[in-house]
């Protein structure tokens, strides 16, 4: 399968979320865990599909279509709501809930001009990226240094980079491009065109006021998986039916459970919270108690996992074995050098990866690391 193959994939603007590998195993059984397998195999045989997730913030659309110049973030993109002007922009910010809306604001008014210089009159679609700077960084030991979220960037100031970065006064990574916004249909509801990853964008001005950096390596990088990988797909296939029968859709709306996967990946959030996954499962029953899960549901729970308890600790296990051969592979691509030089909290590493594969986009990210320091924001 040529690289290009993936690199092409559909990406659904409404979606909020991009999913952990290991969490397709919650969400869609021992078919999903072997899906995780494989997209792991896919970045050593595919290194070409493997991207870089910026750590920016926010996360902005910009572009041109036959009503001109429109600029959103991706909020109102994925509602069809496209501002045309920094007024259309701060009526919608104004309906809001939560504070620093001004603030906002006035930065996406500094930014507007920026943007619309970098997509010609003749450009068509819309590129999506997330915002580095939006005031050139200052130097620290001779290196730009800016942190938009959690993770904080350097740059060389003599690198190439580094020199566009001098020549810029905002910069953005961009990583997607939708020929077509979102819209509401005739019955009401948002249709999504998709929208396609790009490794180069094209047909706009990369280095004006606004630079526009790819999400690509210097180089593609070399991904050695390890050999662990092999007994966990077998282990795998041994126990599937024991895993899909803890998951079983219509079992779990008989017992009125159905949001059972959803409860599973909110209690893996709270592992990552507490940075430890030791006792990963053995304490799901102890974290539901403390939950918002009515006292019924909770009953029907712990009998249904009482029923399939050997089902459920391999369930366990084998996201644990997903998420920690991929924390290997993370901890690799972090020594692979890439234009931004990244680091969390004072340790090297960049925010996650993306693997694009031919269903979509799938993050690689080290949850006890990132994650957790971003919940800690």
């Amino acid at each position: 399968m040529r690289a290009q193959e993936f690199l092409t994939e559909d990406y659904d603007p409404t979606k909020a979320r991009v999913e952990h590998p290991e969490d397709l195993i919650l969400t869609q059984g021992s078919s999903g865990a072997q899906h995780a397998i494989a997209i792991i195999q896919q970045m050593a045989t595919n290194p070409e599909t493997i991207s870089i997730k910026p750590d920016g913030k926010p996360a902005i659309i910009w572009g041109r279509d036959d009503q001109g110049f429109g600029m959103a973030d991706k909020h109102m993109f994925a509602k069809g709501i496209i501002p045309r002007s920094i007024d259309q922009m701060a009526q919608v910010y104004s309906q809001r809930s939560g504070g620093g809306r001004e603030e906002l604001v006035s930065m996406m008014a500094a930014l507007w001009p920026q943007f619309e210089q970098s997509v010609p009159g003749s450009f068509r679609g819309w590129m999506f990226g997330d915002l580095l700077y939006s005031q050139r960084p200052g130097v620290q030991n001779g290196n730009f240094v800016f942190q938009p979220n959690t993770v904080s960037y350097s740059v060389p100031v003599a690198s190439d980079l580094g020199k566009q970065i001098a020549a810029s006064t905002s910069g953005i990574v961009v990583h997607t491009y939708f020929k077509q916004a979102p819209y509401l249909g005739q019955d009401g509801k948002i249709v999504a065109p998709p929208g396609q990853h790009i490794t180069s964008p094209r047909g706009i001005n990369t280095r004006g006021p606004l630079l526009v950096i790819s999400d690509q390596f210097t180089a593609p990088p070399k991904v050695k998986v390890p050999p662990e990988i092999k007994n966990l797909s077998a282990f795998i296939s041994r126990n599937a039916g024991l895993i899909d029968k803890v998951l079983d859709e219509s079992t779990l709306v008989s017992l009125k459970i159905k949001d059972l996967p959803q409860l599973l990946k909110t209690y893996a959030n709270s592992k990552v919270r507490a940075r430890n996954f030791n006792a990963f499962g053995s304490d799901f029953l102890e974290w539901l108690a403390s939950s918002k899960a009515s006292e019924q549901k909770q009953k029907n729970i712990q009998t249904h996992l009482q029923e399939n308890a050997g089902g459920f600790k391999v369930l366990c296990q084998a996201f644990l074995g997903i998420m920690n051969i991929k924390d290997k592979i993370v901890g690799l691509l972090d020594a692979h050098p890439a234009p931004l030089q990244a680091s969390i909290q004072g340790e090297p590493g960049q925010e996650g990866y993306l693997v694009h594969t031919k269903s979509g986009p799938v993050k690689t990210v080290n949850r006890q690391k990132f994650s957790a320091a971003n919940f800690e924001k």
